[in-house]
């Protein structure tokens, strides 16, 4: 007998299909992007604020080392800086124009923005020249510094009586040069330095007066000090 073979049905159809998975729309509210867009919106914001307050800025003059009223200034005294003044930028010199040669009316220290009022007219002074015993001058003594000038009259030769008193001739006024004290004679200890002081044209007389046939003494004095009114 004949045996039937019957085909062995397909699989296929018992498995069970997947379930169709639909694309989300992407979140635009999603917290990290909105993190992210606020970093960037404060990045911006920050560099707006650099560049405002940048054209903000004004150049002004601002001096190099310490000086005392009465120091003419020189370009080696001087240096530019961009700062933020607003509305106090007219109360220093721009550097729109130079200073150089101007005379200070009062005392700066290194650093400091230049005031217009420093440069503004003041008395008239003049330069002085004095000779002074090296040893009478103190090292540390510079253009720029103040000083006061004392006189001591010179023994006279033969005379039994002792020379004068010591007396001050001239007052914290600033020292516009001092001769360099290397050169040969002018050496500390021995010699003579050449002190050029500054000191209203009026009161020359009096110096000269003063120092006459006398042998100087320099003291150097505080920035804070300040010279008697003019004569």
């Amino acid at each position: 007998m004949a045996r039937r073979i019957v085909p062995a049905q397909s699989t296929e159809s018992e498995l069970p299909s997947p379930a169709a998975r639909r694309v989300r729309s992407p979140r635009w509210l999603d917290v990290r992007l909105l993190i992210g867009l606020a970093l960037v919106l404060a990045s911006v914001v920050a560099g707006a604020k650099v560049l405002a307050d940048a054209d903000k800025s004004v150049t002004v003059w601002a001096v190099t080392a310490d000086l005392a009223a009465g120091s003419t200034l020189t370009e080696a005294d001087l240096r530019t800086v961009d700062v933020r003044l607003d509305e106090h930028a007219a109360a220093y010199v721009a550097a729109t124009s130079s200073p150089v040669g101007k005379t200070l009316s009062r005392d700066v220290s290194e650093g400091d923005l230049l005031p217009a009022r420093s440069v503004a007219a003041a008395e008239e002074l003049v330069a002085l020249a004095l000779s002074i015993p090296a040893a009478h001058v103190p090292v540390s003594v510079g253009r720029g510094d103040r000083v006061t000038l004392y006189a001591t009259p010179e023994p006279v030769a033969g005379a039994k009586a002792a020379p004068g008193a010591t007396t001050m001739v001239v007052e914290a006024v600033p020292v516009a040069d001092v001769s360099e004290r290397s050169q040969g004679a002018l050496s500390v200890g021995s010699g003579q330095l050449q002190v050029v002081i500054k000191v209203p044209s009026c009161a020359v007389p009096g110096i000269l007066d003063g120092t006459t046939g006398k042998t100087l003494t320099l003291v150097e004095v505080g920035r804070g000090a300040v010279a008697p009114a003019g004569c």
